[in-house]
């Protein structure tokens, strides 16, 4: 046989090989798990953003803990410094610097000055991706409505990631006695509000309005085995973000063998993850129960009875509204004009058509599942709080049906985030509100 004989019948085995081995990872899937084999079934969920993993909201992936630090009067900030270093930046141009103040962006203590208008952000996560996605586009879309003419629009932000009320009072009130002046303060928030003291507070016997994971945050509660745990924790976290990463690259994600050996080694790593959360919530739990007195440092006040969902969800709707109150009256102290948004989500009932994709990777089909729940019941309520605040002359907008005819892919996690378009249409009605809001003040 020549060499060039064998050359080619070298690779037609290789190439044969290959093919057997796709084919049969295909027929020995069933086998491995129940129901059959969806190529694009596993590359979507390869493609979902890393946090689109987490089956379990009260068991968050410890980079909160790592990227943020705590701070004095509202909970935690961001580390100064570049915000790549310390997260997954999936919203924006990849990259923004954390400001001494442990915001993104520009220094928020800005001063009024006739050519220019300071525009301050509050919220959340779904605010902090506006922000990054398409603060360009509300400066855009103010000047196209004819505000602001020949003045700069600088927009800083406030919001964060997990920051729910009455963090964003507490940052803004903060910033204000540091000497900044604003013209106009937009929040947009709701969603962190309901959900967040259902599926993490409560649930760790934290009082509802502390910050998130702030068991995790005071952080002497955990001993030796704790530590130990919470190491096992952020090792296979990790470990499940290098393999997307690997597995993701065109080699592996068009292999059928590649899609099936992710699927088993992510399953297998994330029962890891729950592993040692369940470790570290069980840790938490025996130390509360050997101790004589509450941990007030990690706890905070005693948890009101609330006899029912319904009742607890009403309380912090309540609670919500009160502190967007408060916003309104330093608005009439500081010279700014107070703009409230309920930013929507796909939980509430009939608010948006979905996509096949949303529908695959941007909506739970579990019912018990925390956010969903969170949202069907909570949701109402604040809306019809919202309806309160604008009856009390706090200019209020429920943007929940904002995607209300809307067919095209815009949700990205099973959460509540939207993609830069969503955000972009976010941006556009936030804008017209303003300015209906400053032609109502022309005589």
């Amino acid at each position: 046989m020549t060499l060039r004989k064998r050359f080619v019948f070298g690779f037609v085995t290789i190439c044969g090989g290959l093919l057997l081995l796709e084919l049969g990872a295909m027929a020995v899937y069933p086998l491995m798990r129940n129901g059959g084999y969806s190529r694009r079934r596993i590359q979507q969920q390869l493609k979902i953003p890393f946090e689109g993993h987490k089956q379990s909201v009260a068991k968050e992936d410890p980079r909160y803990v790592k990227s943020f630090i705590l701070h004095p009067y509202i909970g935690f900030v961001a580390v100064p410094g570049s915000y790549r270093n310390h997260f997954d930046l999936t919203h924006g141009d990849g990259e923004v610097q954390i400001n001494e103040f442990g915001f993104m962006g520009a220094n928020p203590i800005l001063s009024k000055s006739s050519d220019r208008v300071n525009i301050c952000l509050l919220g959340g996560s779904f605010a902090q991706n506006f922000y990054l996605d398409s603060r360009e586009t509300l400066k855009q879309s103010l000047q196209r409505h004819g505000l602001f003419k020949g003045k700069e629009i600088q927009i800083i932000s406030l919001a964060l990631s997990g920051y729910k009320q009455p963090q964003q009072l507490l940052a803004l009130s903060y910033m204000l006695s540091e000497g900044a002046e604003y013209d106009l303060v937009i929040n947009l928030d709701g969603f962190n509000e309901a959900a967040l003291p259902f599926a993490e507070n409560v649930p760790m016997k934290v009082y509802p309005s502390y910050p998130r994971l702030w068991r995790f945050y005071a952080a002497r509660i955990l001993n030796v085995e704790g530590a130990v745990q919470f190491a096992g924790l952020v090792e296979q976290t990790e470990r499940r973000r290098s393999l997307q990463e690997l597995f993701s690259k065109p080699a592996l994600s068009l292999s059928n063998l590649g899609l099936i050996v992710w699927e088993a080694l992510d399953r297998r790593l994330e029962a890891g993850v729950t592993e040692h959360t369940a470790a570290l919530e069980r840790l938490v739990s025996e130390s509360d129960a050997r101790t004589p007195t509450r941990n007030f440092e990690s706890g905070g006040p005693t948890l009101p009875p609330y006899p029912s969902d319904a009742q607890f969800f009403s309380a912090r709707a309540e609670h919500w509204a009160r502190t967007s109150t408060q916003i309104e009256r330093l608005g009439i102290g500081a010279a700014f004009h107070y703009f409230h948004f309920l930013q929507p989500n796909q939980y509430v009932q009939n608010s948006k058509p979905f996509s096949s994709q949303e529908k695959t990777l941007a909506f739970s089909p579990r019912t018990r599942f925390p956010f969903r729940l969170a949202v069907e019941a909570a949701y109402p309520l604040l809306i019809e709080r919202g309806r309160r605040l604008a009856a009390d002359g706090i200019k209020f907008t429920d943007l929940t049906g904002i995607f209300g005819e809307n067919r095209v892919t815009i949700y990205e996690d099973v959460c509540c985030h939207v993609n830069k378009y969503g955000n972009d249409v976010v941006a556009e009605k936030i804008a017209a509100t303003i300015a209906n809001h400053y032609r109502s003040l022309k005589p």
